[in-house]
This record gives C-alpha cells, structure tokens and sequence, in this order.
C-alpha cells in the first residue's frame, strides 16, 4: 500500500468530518491492509493522533520506517497499546551524530544552593519574592539578568507574602554576584510591569526568550490579552515583539513587532551559533483531542538581528514565513535549546498536561532533529520546602537551561511551581519560585 492510497482513503471520508478523526479513520484502514508502520507512521506524525489503537510498534519497523520515509520519528506510548505522540523532524539516516545522542547518559541532583542564593533574596523583602518564565542572559559585564514573567513584589514575613501584594507580569533581576536588583516600572511601593511599551487597556507582556548581541540585550515579549472580561485563564496572544535595550545600563531602546502571520511565537528562544542568531518560534494547535505545539525556528546574521531572517523549511533556508515546517513537536510551549560539545540539547517539559517529567532531546544542528528523548529529572514528589510533599494542586512547567551558568558537561536547569490553590501562592512564598538542578551528560566516547 502506497502513500497515496491512505491519501485517497481520506479523499474518500465525508467532508465533515474533522481532520483528526479522518486521520484515524485512514490509519486503520492503512493498518488493516498492511500490518507496517512504515505506511502509517509518516502519516500519524505529521498531525499528531493521540489515542488512536494501534498494535505494539517493533523497534526494526520504526528503523524501517525512518529510512524508506527519509524521517526521524520518535514513538511515545501509554497503556502499551495507546500512541500518545509522535516526534518528527528531517534525516535520512542515523548519523553519527545521532548515534552518540542514543548512547548519552545524564544524570541530575538539585541544585540547593542556587535555590538558597535566589531565596534569600527573595525573601529579604527588597524586590522580587517569586516568579515564573526565569530566563538568564550572561552580560557581556559578568552580570546575569534574569528575565521572569508572573511575578510578586512585596513584604515576606515567616514565609508569607504579607499585606498588599505587588504583581507584575514581567520583571528582571539583576545579579551581581550574590547580590541582586529587580529592574520594574512604576515606584517601589506600587511596582509596574518592566515593559508596558505600546500596550493597550487589557494587554501585557509575557517575556519570552533573551540574546545578548553587539552591546544590547535583546528580548521577545509575547503580547497577551484578555478576552472580554479580564479574568484569570481567558487570554490569548495578540503578537510578539523584540525589545532592545541599551547596556550596561538595561534601558529600553527601541522595540519591533514581529511577524507572526502564520500564528507562530518568535523568539521563545534564541541561540547564536556559527555567525547566526537562531530564533526558534512556537505554534499551539488544538487538533481536537489534545493542544499539540509545534517548534519553528528561523535564523538572521549575528551582526544583524533584525534583518533578513531566513525560515527553515525541512531542507533549507527560505525567505518566506508560509513556507517553514515545524522541527518537532516534542517540546512545550517553554524549551531551550543549548550546545553542548557536538550536541544541540532541547530542554523542555514532556508535552502533557501538567507533566512531572523534564526532558532532554538530542540534535546534531540548531534544527534537530531532536531525538533520543530522555527523562533528565522528575519534579513532583520531592519532600521538605524544595519539593511539593504530595500538593495534588501543585505542578510543574517552564523548564530552561541556563548556558551562562553552566559548566563543562553539566547544564544547570531551572523550572517553574504554582498551585491551582490560588491561597497557597501567598501563604507559601516557597510555591511560585523557581527550582534549580544540574544535569550532567556523559556523551558517548566522552565527548563533550
């Protein structure tokens, strides 16, 4: 059964139906008449079925299916049976490269005294109590600022966020050493948002990804607002914009509206290598089972941020937007990607509601593909005031590395805890904080 034959078989499906239950309906039918994943696979990863039955996958038949499709496919499943999704990503054959990335070992400890360093500023009542999105960017000074979203300001008494509570929905912090500055709008007594630049009445800004380039310090905000009513949860992005700020002394200068007319977020990370800025951007699709998110990634000379980005389009660079293809779709709408000796490595979160797992994938280039997923540390279920002693309202996200504090082989990684318990999140400043690990990965050969 060829390719085109599951194509027609869709053809043949009413019109009404939604494209991911077409997509099941083929994959039987496709399942039925060949018993290969080679025919099926290529299909179900290009559009992600989650819980669609499938037989147990031989590990030969993936091989198989990576080598005739020209792909890199990673299989994921629950319950045995179950396909939960499916990573794509561009190569005819498993490299080198990707071979040293299956034989990679990491291990992980957390990281007490750099979650000690930041609580004791934290709780001193000088600024910043606790935040989340904790993105870091090395000044060309030694200086660290680390760039949070969500977050509060105010007193800390005994553990607690007392009296009026200042929130911001982005700040940075600057780090000299042990010592540390919240850089905010508006005065210390009735803190702002840091960057408010062009809002409208019912928007703000969600920082993004940060680069340092020719003595400015570049970061993407995804601009957010409220629909209607401003409550909690019903927000959406409206764009993403690129801010410029002068060094050393971290005052904006300019700011530019990015592209994102195929509905993708710039910036949620960048990455400067071999003379280019690498900016990975981020789409959410409902697919009508499950929110899937899919990672773009562009590039532009490093001595030219904002000009002629190029796109990547599963082979090459294009300049047309409308023709880039999306890397993988392994990683969160939160990911860093970070080079280590050889490797490209995508730190994210698993890709499931409210998952406990922080994951590392693999690459051989800036676009992956990103294979070889490996479970790199598990967020819930530590005990004392660093874990979350069984909180079933509590959970984890926004995992990054931090490639200006890390060393040799050994990445140090941050991700974010909040609670559903809105109550806890003052009475507990030690909740909406970042937690700090190393991981330390042992390339095959010692590479590194």
């Amino acid at each position: 059964m060829e390719m085109r034959e599951i194509e027609h078989s869709i053809t043949n499906i009413k019109a009404d139906t939604n494209r991911t239950e077409i997509l099941k309906i083929a994959a039987r039918r496709a399942w039925k008449k060949t018993k290969h994943t080679a025919m099926i696979l290529p299909m179900v990863a290009m559009l992600t079925i989650s819980g669609t039955s499938l037989p147990p996958v031989n590990s030969h038949w993936i091989e198989s299916a990576m080598r005739s499709q020209g792909q890199a496919i990673e299989q994921s499943y629950v319950s045995g049976h179950e396909l939960k999704h499916a990573q794509i990503g561009l190569s005819a054959t498993r490299d080198p490269c990707s071979t040293m990335a299956s034989e990679t070992k990491i291990s992980s400890t957390p990281d007490y005294g750099l979650d000690g360093t930041f609580w004791a500023y934290a709780n001193s009542s000088k600024g910043w109590t606790g935040g989340d999105s904790g993105v870091s960017v090395k000044l060309p000074d030694g200086r660290t600022v680390w760039l949070y979203s969500d977050s509060y300001m105010g007193n800390v008494v005994n553990g607690s966020r007392q009296g009026i509570v200042p929130f911001m929905h982005n700040v940075a912090v600057v780090q000299d050493g042990n010592s540390f500055t919240t850089l905010h709008g508006g005065t210390y007594e009735s803190p702002k948002s840091l960057m408010t630049a062009g809002l409208e009445p019912g928007s703000f800004y969600w920082n993004n990804g940060a680069i340092v380039s020719d003595n400015t310090l570049y970061v993407s905000y995804s601009n957010m607002h409220y629909l209607g009513n401003a409550t909690l949860w019903g927000f959406k992005s409206s764009g993403t914009i690129l801010a410029e700020y002068s060094l050393p002394s971290i005052t904006l200068k300019s700011v530019t509206q990015l592209s994102s007319k195929e509905g993708i977020t710039w910036g949620a990370w960048m990455l400067d290598e071999g003379g280019y800025t690498y900016i990975y951007g981020t789409k959410a699709d409902n697919n009508g089972l499950v929110l899937q998110n899919y990672m773009y990634v562009a590039r532009a000379p490093r001595a030219d941020i904002l000009g002629g980005w190029k796109y990547f389009d599963g082979t090459g660079w294009t300049n047309d937007q409308s023709l880039s293809v999306p890397i993988t779709n392994a990683a969160d709408g939160q990911f860093s990607v970070t080079k280590l000796g050889s490797m490209y490595i995508l730190v994210t979160m698993q890709d499931l509601p409210y998952s406990d797992k922080l994951m590392m994938y693999f690459g051989c280039s800036p676009t992956g593909p990103f294979v070889d997923g490996k479970v790199a540390y598990t967020t819930v279920g530590q005990t004392g005031a660093y874990g979350t002693n069984g909180d079933p309202d509590i959970y984890t996200y926004g995992a990054y590395a931090h490639p200006g504090l890390s060393k040799g082989n050994t990445l140090v990684i941050s991700y974010d805890v909040n609670s559903s318990n809105w109550g806890e999140l003052n009475s507990n400043v030690n909740i909406v904080r970042p937690r700090f690990i190393d991981v330390t990965v042992s390339f095959a050969n010692s590479e590194g």
